[in-house]
């Protein structure tokens, strides 16, 4: 560890970040020449090459990608142990940095508030509502201590995930289109209908056009893309363009003014959302918060089912 300084560290954090030597240095304040021969002193020091050049800037190598991994897993282990020491030594106050996706802010935010406060007056909470990716390498990071969005196919590495809710999805429409009389659809008389959905990535337009492809289905022809719900939701309302929104986006009462949302069979539950925490030390507030979701949200899963 004597042969690591912190300036390099960030310089090398700060590149792999940018994927430009121009803009990181920019970042930094220091000229790109001077940010340049400093990373290849360090790449000097411990013998291995860290960035390659291509078309587009600079990106990692292998022995980059190792080497920033293990810059991560030692800041996470070091935030630890600092949370751990906090909490030991104030009691119960504790640090909550709660991450969520806006479209399930709502019900998650009702939840804990303000049970959450009630219980841990000396508490410090923060809640931020950002984007999936966002919030993943936010929490690799120590920016969050716990995250509530959609479960993907894999979590990331040192994460862990377990499930807080299914979550239905609807087909929206404005009012006054040619479906919005429909009490219930099915996937097949969707497919000749436009349709906007968010981008490629986004989990819940994977779950859904696997839907279509597994039973057969031709996809519904995309002709808008968009990345925020909010304005996937405008649109609908000004167009014939048809789009999902989940269960949570209910509670919106500017949707409810302008859309109608109808259910979908085969949309019953089909996007789990997860409790994210990263492996190590969690703090006792952080802990209280997760065992208040899962009571709640395990309530009102069984006030649904019950007859």
């Amino acid at each position: 560890m004597a042969t690591l300084f912190a300036a390099e560290i960030e310089y090398i954090l700060r590149c792999a970040e940018e994927k430009s030597f121009g803009r990181a240095a920019s970042k930094l304040g220091l000229s790109q020449p001077a940010l340049t021969k400093a990373v290849q002193r360090f790449e000097k020091r411990i013998g291995a090459t860290l960035f390659e050049r291509t078309t587009r800037g600079v990106e990692l190598t292998e022995a980059g990608q190792v080497l920033l991994q293990s810059v991560y897993s030692l800041s996470a282990k070091i935030d630890d142990v600092i949370e751990e020491a906090r909490d030991l030594s104030n009691g119960q106050t504790g640090l909550l940095r709660l991450g969520l996706i806006p479209s399930i802010s709502d019900p998650v935010i009702k939840a804990l508030f303000p049970k959450l406060m009630d219980e841990r007056p000396a508490a410090t909470l923060k809640v931020e509502l950002e984007s999936i990716d966002v919030l993943m390498r936010g929490l690799q990071n120590s920016d969050y201590s716990l995250v509530v969005c959609p479960i993907g196919d894999e979590p990331p590495t040192g994460i862990n995930v377990e499930i807080l809710f299914r979550e239905d999805f609807f087909v929206i429409v404005r009012k006054g289109h040619p479906l919005a009389e429909k009490q219930q659809l099915h996937l097949e008389e969707l497919t000749d209908w436009n349709w906007i959905r968010t981008e490629r990535n986004e989990i819940s337009r994977k779950i859904g056009e696997r839907l279509f492809t597994s039973r057969g289905l031709t996809l519904p022809k995309s002709q808008v893309e968009a990345t925020n719900q909010s304005a996937i939701m405008t649109i609908v309302s000004r167009t014939d363009l048809i789009g999902f929104a989940s269960h949570s986006s209910l509670h919106s009462l500017e949707a409810k003014e302008r859309l109608v949302f109808i259910p979908v069979e085969e949309f019953k539950a089909i996007r789990p959302i997860g409790l994210f925490t990263r492996e190590g030390y969690v703090s006792s507030v952080t802990k209280r918060a997760v065992e208040i979701l899962k009571a709640v949200f395990s309530e009102s899963k069984e006030s649904k089912e019950s007859p």
